[in-house]
Parts: structure tokens; sequence; C-alpha cells
């Protein structure tokens, strides 16, 4: 594995946050920015275009934090999430599919428990599902995609609770999406204060 695979493979989805990320200026300038424009990542762009940039370096002690829960996307994230980020991340020509699949797997809205998922902190539901689901899928993917959409949310909140104190315990940012979500109810979140203590 080359130093930049493993970069890639390794870092990228770190990457995402732009506020994490410094270039060079003249880097910058001389690489295909306009590619990328609409992407909603256009550092990543910037990056991981052929030929990558190489000469990387990767400060592993955090220098700055990130204000979790307040980004402006938050109203798309599951386009972004499942289509922009997705669809980049695998643009890449440099990189193996290997090395693409540890940043994310090529099409995340095809596995129920994205959908369930998204459903539980309120970011998938009809709306979701006629804009980018629907024209996708046919018989029993489109049947399940839909069925999600509209499967109680509070309940689908109240169940991913379980989820996490059982199976993952580990992922803090998606418990926390899952506490601050408009479907988490008190009893939800009187659940996780029990089960994840």
């Amino acid at each position: 594995k080359t130093e930049s695979e493993r970069f890639y493979s390794e870092c990228l989805n770190y990457l995402s946050f732009i506020g994490g990320v410094i270039i060079r200026r003249a880097r910058w300038l001389e690489r295909d920015r306009k590619t990328y424009y609409g992407s909603l990542f256009i550092h990543v762009g910037v990056i991981c275009q052929s030929e990558p940039i190489s000469n990387v370096f990767v400060i592993a002690k955090p220098l700055i934090l990130i204000r979790y829960g307040n980004a402006m996307w938050t109203p798309r994230a599951f386009e972004i999430s499942n289509f922009k980020w997705p669809d980049l991340v695998w643009s890449f020509d440099a990189f193996s599919d290997v090395a693409k699949r540890n940043v994310c797997p090529r099409a995340p809205w095809k596995r129920i428990r994205t959908l369930f998922y998204s459903r539980a902190t309120g970011a998938y539901s009809s709306v979701e599902y006629e804009m980018f689901i629907k024209n996708r899928t046919k018989g029993i993917r489109r049947l399940m995609s839909y069925t999600l959409a509209v499967f109680p949310p509070r309940l689908a909140n109240f169940i991913s609770i379980f989820y996490f104190a059982v199976l993952n315990r580990a992922a803090k940012a998606m418990q926390y999406d899952i506490l601050r979500s408009s479907h988490a109810t008190v009893l939800s979140r009187a659940l996780a204060k029990v089960l994840w203590k």
C-alpha cells in the first residue's frame, strides 16, 4: 500500500471537516477546483485529484475542536452522507476500491440500517424517499425504502437507543445525533441515561 493510498484510506473521513485542513496557497491555486464546485467538499477534490498531493503531514493530536451538531448542511444530511460524499470519494481514479470502501460504501442508502438510522435522526422521510430513492429502486428494495420512510420516527429513535447501547457503544457521534433528534422522546432520553452510563 502506497503512502497516498494509506492516507486516503485512513484519513479521508477526517478531511470532510474543512477546518482541520491546511493547504499551501500556491498548491491550491495550481490545482483544478472548478470540477468540484457544488460537491460541498472542494478541498477534498483539490487534495485527491490526479496526481494526488504528496508530502502530507498528519497531526494526530487535535489542535482544534469541532463544534458538533450545528452544521449549516444538517437539513441536507441525508443527501450529503448518502450521495454527495460517496460520489466524491468514489470519483478519484488514483485510489483503489479497497481504499474507497474503507472511507465509505459506494451507495450507503442501499443499506437498510442506514435508512433506519436516518429515520431515527429525522434525516429520512417520505420527502427524501421521493427525491433520492424512489427512482433509483424497484421491487422489494423500493418497498423497504418506502416502509422505512414512513416508519414511526419516534419508535425508530427508541429502537436505535438499544442498538447503540448493545452493539455500537463506540459510535459517540451517532449516539449524539440520535439523542438530539426531534424524534427523541423523554422516554428515549431516559433509556439512554440508563443504558449508556
